[in-house]
């Protein structure tokens, strides 16, 4: 390698271009700036594309900086953003070829994307990009309060007439159903990772039990699994078998608290005198499932300290026992 690359901080590359990629999808990293011809950055990547929810951002910069080519994963994966400012920081064109970009219009998997949503339907995605396309304006409704410019292909809408709608709220609150019976989703959703499950159980409970009752509480209130961030008990807890294998299983950190500090939980939960003998503290799902909740809002620095609400009270299945808190979340247009 040439002294002075070495010097500004390159580093040799011994393998061949198809193996550092595979190592590089092997990290999971984020984005890839390839420098030189769009061939080559296509044949390296192809092997790795899967779909644009999980594919790396990849750009194209010609050896003399003067075009910046946003080639795979522009929206969600930030290849468009990416774009922009790397032309700018060494004064090249951004070269941005998606429908919506090139309209000026609202692109949802971006917007998904930059608020940290999880997008439920890309069929749906697709839909709506292509009405917004033909000029129609889109229903927007958001169950978290919502800052900046909403922009003018969106309407405010309620959750009933909306065709967007941030929500934590499952697929089956927003089915349709035509005259045959049959039902399908109205509604394309963005699913915040808001909701904190707090869960309690008799010792030894089995993971499936934990599953079971998991299920049907998602099920009766209409929710979206999407939406758990965060499984949360008292540390009595803290080694239960079940309610590990349960957090490993669908890849959802588990907090634990002291009595005392559930027991300083504000608000109204429900009570057990059961539930106070054993463990210290008159309620645990409920106060886990708060507690959790306003902490993960304060780490992500939520303006009014931490809020949340229970959006599901002590519901008991088969020995377990959950509640579900919504932490404060914000909705933002730039």
């Amino acid at each position: 390698m040439d002294e002075s690359l070495a010097s500004a901080g390159c580093l040799a590359n011994p393998l061949a271009l198809s193996d550092w990629m595979e190592a590089r999808m092997r990290e999971e990293t984020d984005a890839f700036v390839f420098v030189g011809a769009c061939g080559i950055a296509v044949r390296a990547v192809a092997p790795w594309v899967n779909h644009k929810s999980t594919d790396p951002a990849v750009l194209a910069v010609d050896e003399r900086g003067i075009h910046v080519i946003s080639l795979l994963s522009g929206h969600v994966g930030g290849a468009n953003c990416l774009a922009r400012e790397l032309a700018q920081a060494i004064g090249g064109r951004p070269v941005i070829t998606t429908a919506t970009d090139l309209s000026g219009l609202f692109a949802v998997d971006e917007f998904a994307a930059g608020n940290g949503l999880h997008l439920s339907d890309w069929a749906l995605a697709k839909q709506c990009a292509a009405r917004l396309l033909e000029g129609e304006r889109l229903g927007f409704y958001s169950a978290f309060p919502v800052t900046g410019e909403m922009p003018d292909c969106l309407y405010p809408a309620d959750e009933e007439t909306a065709d967007i709608a941030v929500t934590v709220r499952g697929e089956g609150w927003f089915w349709q159903e035509t005259r045959d019976g049959q039902k399908f989703p109205s509604v394309l959703r963005l699913v915040p990772p808001a909701l904190v499950l707090g869960i309690g159980c008799r010792r030894g409970t089995c993971v499936a039990a934990i599953e079971e009752a998991f299920a049907e509480m998602i099920r009766e209130h209409g929710l979206d699994r999407a939406a758990v961030c965060g499984i949360a008990s008292i540390d009595l807890k803290r080694e239960e078998q079940g309610i590990l294998e349960f957090a490993k299983k669908h890849s959802i950190p588990f907090y634990t608290y002291d009595s005392g500090t559930l027991a300083e939980q504000e608000g109204a939960f429900t009570p057990s005198e059961f539930v106070s003998q054993v463990t210290g503290v008159d309620n645990v799902c409920e106060r886990a499932a708060v507690c959790a909740a306003r902490e993960l809002a304060l780490a992500r620095g939520m303006e009014n300290g931490g809020a949340a609400r229970l959006l599901v009270r002590k519901y008991i299945r088969g020995g377990v026992t959950l509640a579900a808190a919504c932490m404060d979340w914000r909705i933002c247009f730039d």
